[in-house]
């Protein structure tokens, strides 16, 4: 037997005679993107794809392989959580869910999957590596080596060595990600070329963005200048009345809100009009979570307008108010002072081996925000695939096609968290 991604049989059939040419361009696209590693690409099609086809299996395979490269560990465990309840036959699901588990430490929760696999698959090569790997790391070393010979896994002897060993296992944990998220693109790139469609000219691609021009297909965001800080945000606010829903003078932030806002309110000066502030909780994959967005004055709360509001900056704090058009947007989560009404946002967390990670914002579509940073934003542009790494504590967020990872830096690096962003886009960072 091989463990080759193949879908059950009945995905081949599920969607005979309603194919859609928007949902086919947009599942195509998304594994296009998933197999050249643009994840953030990758993730706006296959999301596109799924709210035309919500229950293809296809593409939910390949969105959770995405959240699961982005970090987004109970968004990709609920998607295959689901398509293992559809599909229990089928190892390649549960090994996929093993792997976000085996990723997000939880372990015992891999164990059973794992071993289920196997007791559908005897001889999935994936599923004892990774069943290996759980063992490795339980210190079950004599069982683990029959696994992991199983899989073909080479040096065992160094690997299962002990605590000195931690890096190898690292890199085959890796490697295995690597393996996998290659195996289910392909899956989905060939499961569309059989339906013989022209898929390349399906769809209306998006017109270039106006302005500065950008290079590589990566749109800036409309309100940075080609040099330094966060330029203000672009009038907009009820049609015909041209008011801003951000702007800055003196250091003062004051909000026109015609209708709903989302905003902290600490440094809250001044409010006239009738707003009823309501709790936000964090989201995922388009719910709320039983999570508060912040607790305390730092609470994100809901305004419900018409309302003009005025915050005051904390001390050595500036407010930077920007737009985001067609791209997405992802921005520390601490930093993110306002933002105007839309559902097209969630909140993540980029993992860390040591630690919690660090809070991400997303924000993927169009709407305004106001961040407030201890001191100036500046930005880089990163083109094609170059390597960008920061202190973590100075990032401030970023946007296109970049891949980000966090570390803890070891010598000759300094000592801290450190993330590495590499690809096409653009980096925000303090100056």
């Amino acid at each position: 037997m091989t463990d080759k991604v193949r879908p059950p049989d009945d995905w081949n059939t599920e969607d005979d005679g309603e194919i859609d040419d928007d949902f086919l361009f947009h599942l195509y696209q998304g594994g296009e993107f998933l197999r050249s590693d643009r994840i953030a690409e990758a993730k706006e099609h296959l999301e596109k794809a799924l709210q035309l086809k919500p229950t293809n299996p296809r593409g939910q395979n390949m969105l959770g392989l995405v959240y699961f490269k982005l970090g987004l560990f109970a968004q990709a465990i609920d998607v295959y959580q689901g398509l293992v309840t559809r599909y229990p036959d089928d190892p390649t699901l549960r090994v996929n869910l093993a792997m976000v588990f085996l990723k997000a430490e939880s372990l015992d929760a891999a164990e059973k999957q794992l071993r289920a696999a196997l007791a559908t698959s005897p001889d999935h090569t994936s599923a004892h590596r990774y069943l290996g790997l759980v063992l490795v790391r339980r210190g079950q070393a004599d069982e683990a080596r029959g696994h992991l010979e199983a899989a073909g896994v080479r040096n065992l002897d160094r690997l299962l060595a002990g605590d000195g060993e931690a890096e190898p296992r690292r890199g085959e944990i890796e490697a295995a990600n690597r393996r996998a998220l290659s195996a289910v693109a392909e899956q989905g790139f060939h499961a569309l070329e059989e339906k013989d469609v022209p898929f390349r000219a399906v769809g209306k691609q998006p017109a270039p963005p106006t302005g500065e021009p950008v290079a590589d297909g990566v749109e800036a965001w409309s309100t940075l200048d080609a040099t330094r800080a966060l330029a203000p945000a672009p009038e907009v606010g009820a049609p015909g009345q041209g008011a801003r829903l951000f702007r800055v003078e003196r250091g003062q932030l004051a909000v026109d809100a015609p209708g709903p806002v989302y905003t902290r309110l600490a440094g809250l000066q001044w409010l006239r009009g009738q707003a009823d502030f309501g709790p936000v909780r964090k989201r995922f994959a388009g719910k709320d979570t039983k999570h508060p967005f912040d607790r305390g004055e730092r609470a994100m709360v809901r305004a419900a307008g018409p309302t003009r509001l005025a915050f005051l900056a904390g001390a050595g704090e500036t407010f930077s108010p920007l737009r985001v058009e067609r791209d997405s947007g992802y921005f520390v989560e601490q930093l993110v002072f306002a933002f105007s009404d839309t559902t097209s946002w969630e909140n993540g967390r980029l993992p860390s081996a040591k630690g919690e990670g660090l809070p991400i914002f997303h924000l993927f579509g169009a709407a305004e925000l106001v961040l407030c940073c201890p001191g100036e934003v500046t930005r880089q542009r990163l083109l094609g695939e170059e390597r960008f790494v920061l202190r973590a504590d100075r990032l401030v967020g970023w946007t296109g096609n970049l891949v980000p990872r966090l570390y803890e830096g070891e010598p000759p690096w300094p000592g801290g968290l450190w993330i590495e962003l590499s690809g096409g886009g653009e980096v925000l960072l303090l100056g």
